[in-house]
């Protein structure tokens, strides 16, 4: 093992840290191109040549490339993306279709507690219902946007009628000018409408999901 540049002193014994990602490095005395093994807490480097030899470097020494790491996805908007493959706005498109998607499903639910338990309702139980609306039609506006150039006009307009819908829901909500059952099955037709251009979130071709659906029909004919 040689040491670059040479010192009087002798090296002491060092703490390395062994490198997780992949890095090289050159050696600018002689433009030599080396792999970094690993790196001390003081300036040293420790490198390993073409040929397989070691060797121990100042960092002032060496232009050090750093090529990162492939890390394991953790986020789930990470992992969305990995999904994707026709770059940023198939991305954001996908990404309001799932939060459009979970907001109606929320809405549904809220007006489904809300019907179930008419004695024990409180002022504001429609609260989360304006949030969940008001989210989803946010996301039905950007979708308008990002479908176009993925999807085309077609798929463009069919978000536009469906962020309209959701608008006057919310807002007859907000207005009181709605009732959990009307509410319910108004938030279920634009579920619906969803769901008929975008096949992939249709509850019904759900074979675990089409149980619950059949018996939130039976429920709603109840009530009727």
């Amino acid at each position: 093992m040689s040491v670059y540049p040479r010192k009087k002193k002798a090296i002491p014994i060092l703490n390395w840290q062994k490198q997780s990602a992949k890095k090289k490095a050159i050696y600018k005395l002689t433009g030599e191109e080396m792999d970094i093994i690993s790196v001390a807490k003081s300036p040293l480097v420790l490198l390993k040549n073409k040929e397989g030899n070691l060797k121990i470097i100042h960092r002032q020494y060496l232009t050090i490339n750093e090529e990162e790491e492939e890390k394991p996805l953790t986020k789930p908007s990470e992992k969305l993306f990995a999904e994707t493959t026709g770059g940023k706005e198939e991305y954001f498109l996908l990404f309001n279709k799932e939060e459009i998607f979970k907001n109606l499903i929320a809405t549904e639910g809220h007006f489904r507690n809300v019907l179930e338990q008419r004695e024990k309702v409180e002022s504001g139980a429609f609260n989360c219902v304006v949030k969940h609306l008001a989210d989803a039609e946010s996301h039905g506006d950007e979708a308008i946007s990002h479908s176009l150039i993925v999807e085309g006009s077609e798929a463009s307009k069919n978000f536009e009628q469906l962020r309209d819908g959701i608008r006057e829901l919310r807002r007859k909500t907000q207005d009181g000018h709605i009732n959990s059952l009307s509410g319910l099955k108004e938030t279920r037709k634009l579920r619906r409408m969803f769901e008929s251009f975008n096949p992939s979130f249709d509850i019904s071709k759900c074979k675990s999901c089409d149980v619950l659906e059949r018996k939130f029909e039976k429920e709603l004919k109840q009530h009727s």
